[in-house]
């Protein structure tokens, strides 16, 4: 798989999503199974909607920032297959959303978006995770990050957050999360498998010491450069 530079032939992004996913489906479900982990799903019945959001703000745009999370998780773009959009977000992004349910991470998140205008955000930032997927502990249902599978596995999902990285092409990615992520992202960096700058960290939404502010000015400072 792979994206052609010219975005007029540029080969459908959120068939490639769906694709990777079953891709990915058999090539590790089954392993994954073993260690008590599933593949988060629900977003397969939000086809529609992410074909119209891709359409609507993302192949029109070349965007210079990037900001990358970890993964999905289960209430938020586990659903919606958007990164850090719940459902209640995409309401406000696309019309006929229903099922309108809020998570912590999104609600910051959209905040942040609607801090410099909808068109404006993703016109200038492309948002997206270091995997694709997301995954949960099959008995309890809580979310388990990608950088807790298996290291095969997780070299499948950087490959693919590489491949995306050459397509979208941006002058910097903004981590999302944890030190660990930084360090990937800068890591991928020295190993010259990303060209663009590795920005400031960011704590992720749902961890206690978040800030508007630093969001915001952090953003600022990129977009002005």
């Amino acid at each position: 798989m792979g994206y052609t530079k010219k975005r007029n032939n540029m080969r459908n992004i959120v068939e490639d999503y769906f694709e990777f996913y079953e891709t990915f489906k058999e090539k590790y479900s089954e392993i994954l199974r073993r260690k008590n982990i599933g593949i988060l799903s629900e977003f397969l019945d939000n086809k529609n909607n992410i074909i119209e959001f891709q359409k609507k703000y993302v192949q029109p745009n070349l965007p210079k920032i990037v900001m990358c999370g970890i993964n999905p998780g289960r209430k938020g773009a586990g659903i919606t297959g958007i990164p850090f959009i719940d459902t209640n977000s995409l309401s406000k992004l696309l019309p006929n959303i229903s099922n309108l349910k809020s998570e912590k991470s999104a609600k910051f998140f959209f905040s942040i978006i609607e801090e410099f205008g909808i068109n404006e955000f993703y016109k200038n930032v492309h948002v997206t995770n270091m995997s694709w997927l997301g995954f949960y502990n099959l008995d309890k249902g809580t979310n388990i990050n990608y950088n807790s599978l298996p290291t095969e596995i997780q070299n499948f999902l950087i490959d693919k957050f590489v491949e995306e990285m050459d397509f979208i092409n941006p002058d910097v990615i903004i981590p999302i999360g944890d030190i660990v992520n930084w360090e990937l992202l800068y890591n991928l960096k020295v190993k010259n498998r990303l060209n663009a700058e590795i920005g400031q960290r960011l704590y992720h939404p749902a961890y206690r010491l978040v800030d508007r502010k630093t969001y915001i000015e952090t953003l600022t400072k990129y977009l002005t450069e």
